[in-house]
């Protein structure tokens, strides 16, 4: 499951600050993302040295039914 989020495209989420600085829109998506995954990757990709989108994606793990071997 992959979610692309532009990252001028979600408005303020009032300040939150890291080490006492408060946060820039852009960090905080970035933040916001990586506290949504619980088993997967955040990237954040930079081109010109300004972020233009972070893409989060999630494994999700499927246990297989009692009894059934899995492979």
């Amino acid at each position: 499951m992959s979610d692309k989020t532009d990252a001028a495209a979600s408005g303020s989420r009032g300040a939150s600050h890291l080490d006492g600085k408060a946060l820039s829109e852009v960090e905080e998506q970035i933040l916001h993302a990586v506290r949504l995954v619980q088993f997967g990757s955040v990237e954040v990709v930079i081109h010109d040295s300004r972020v233009v989108h972070v893409e989060r994606r999630e494994k999700i793990r499927v246990n297989p039914p009692a009894g059934k071997p899995s492979g």
